[in-house]
């Protein structure tokens, strides 16, 4: 079940729904309301790297934000679904467009809703292959890696 409404809530408890919401607000780059859709007691694991609470994992999510806008052009979008064991799965596809190179960029992370409607746990999944391809791109677009690897989110 892919989920792409705009008004889902986090009134309605649904998990599906709240992991939408938290995937709508990072595509659009809404961070307070990413942010206040996430526990306290959250862990956001990334690349080796363990983020914790709301304030630690949306910055993280915002430098990454920061560092896409050294490209001409970023769209972003997310498919939100649960799978047959109950994970709840995010897919981030960003657009990424410079000197009118183009690559777009596809990673997942299963977000994890406790019992009081919050997220308490995201675990960032690089897909085969992406990670470099990004690496490659911004070394053709930019002649080097930018200051900051970007982790899409």
């Amino acid at each position: 079940m892919q989920m792409k409404n705009e008004k889902t809530s986090m009134a309605t408890g649904d998990p599906l729904a709240i992991a939408d919401q938290f995937a709508q607000a990072l595509d659009r780059e809404k961070y307070a309301v990413a942010e206040s859709l996430i526990s306290d007691r959250c862990e956001y694991h990334c690349r080796g790297s363990v983020y914790h609470g709301p304030a630690e994992i949306v910055a993280s999510y915002q430098g990454n934000g920061d560092v896409a806008k050294q490209f001409d052009a970023v769209e972003y979008e997310s498919t939100v679904e649960r799978e047959l064991n109950g994970q709840i799965r995010v897919r981030f596809v960003d657009h990424l467009t410079h000197r009118g190179q183009r690559l777009t960029f596809r990673c997942e992370q299963v977000v994890e809703i406790g019992e009081r409607g919050k997220i308490v746990r995201i675990e960032h999944i690089d897909l085969p292959g992406q990670t470099e391809a990004l690496a490659e791109f911004k070394k053709t677009a930019f002649g080097q890696t930018p200051k900051s690897e970007r982790e899409s989110g």
